[in-house]
């Protein structure tokens, strides 16, 4: 898995990286929701890793948002 990572998602060059960019964000939080934060945290180059914590931040913010919103249904309450 780390050899994905370092010599694969990362090891493109930076012209080839940013016209995939969105695809690499997508691939980033795949392996964040299977493999967790802290595995995908410790087998990205240290280069990556606001990227890492910035997708699993996006993440955890949309997780909460609709989890809140599915509570407010519940409660009853209109949230616009």
């Amino acid at each position: 898995m780390d050899s994905l990572l370092s010599h694969g998602l990362f090891a493109l060059p930076e012209t080839k990286r940013s016209k995939h960019n969105s695809i690499i964000r997508k691939l980033l939080g795949k392996l964040l929701k299977k493999l967790g934060p802290v595995y995908v945290k410790k087998v990205t180059p240290v280069k990556h890793v606001p990227l890492v914590d910035y997708i699993e931040r996006a993440r955890r913010k949309r997780a909460n948002k609709s989890k809140k919103l599915k509570l407010m249904a519940l409660l009853g309450k209109d949230v616009t």
